[in-house]
Formats: structure tokens, sequence, C-alpha cells
């Protein structure tokens, strides 16, 4: 039998370290928003669905056009690619009976952020962050 074991950490940041955090937080909201919003349109209006493998290729451009997201993480901004695919889920497979997933406000409940750096022997480098 395997064990896993989670750990949760709580950050003190400095105003400075909490400015950054509330910047990664704010670009990882408009990209979530974005993608849910990019494969309600694309099935509202052509019934086409949107994977997550298509929405990640378009991670570097979006890069390339808005230069804020280069301080953010590849693999955080994959997670939240991640996180809209695992929304709409559920949709799909009650064959449109299930709610389409909502636009995320700045004031609800705790973001996940892992760390770009690699893992430490032993350790988690994420931690839940309220918004």
């Amino acid at each position: 039998m395997e064990i896993r074991r989670a750990y949760k950490y709580r950050l003190y940041p400095t105003r400075g370290q909490a400015a950054k955090l509330e910047q990664v937080l704010d670009r990882c909201r408009e990209l979530y928003n974005a993608a849910l919003q990019e494969r309600r349109d694309a099935y509202r209006m052509a019934g086409v669905t949107i994977s997550y493998y298509a929405q990640k290729r378009e991670l570097t451009g979006v890069k390339e056009v808005r230069p804020e997201y280069r301080q953010v993480g590849s693999q955080v901004l994959q997670d939240v690619i991640q996180r809209v695919e695992w929304a709409f889920a559920p949709s799909f497979a009650a064959c449109g009976r299930a709610r389409s997933p909502v636009i995320h406000a700045s004031a609800l409940g705790t973001a996940t952020i892992a760390s770009p750096t690699p893992r430490q022997a032993g350790s988690s480098r994420t931690t839940d962050v309220w918004c």
C-alpha cells in the first residue's frame, strides 16, 4: 500500500513578496478566465472543443504578446490550463446537462502556486495562498 503525504505551509511574506504573489495570482486568474472564455466561445460559435494541449501550446504566444506572463513559471501557467481542463470534464461527461465552469473573481477561495524551481529531496514547494 502506497502512502502519500501532503504538506501545507503557511506563508508570512514581506510586502514586496506579497505584491509579487498578488501579481502571479492576478496573471493566473486572467489566464484561467481567458482559457475558459475561449473554450466557451469555440463551443457556442462553432461547436468545436479546444483541448488542453492546444491551449498549452498557445502559452508561448501569450508570453510573447504579454511580457508580464514571462515572470510566471511555465509549470504554473500549464497548471492553470490543466485546471480549466478539469473544470470542463464534468460538463462533457454529462452530455451537456452539467453546468459550465464559472469565471473566477479576485476574492474567491485559495490558489495553489507551485515553485518553478526543482524540488529538494523530501520537501514540497506547493502552498495554498489566499487570493
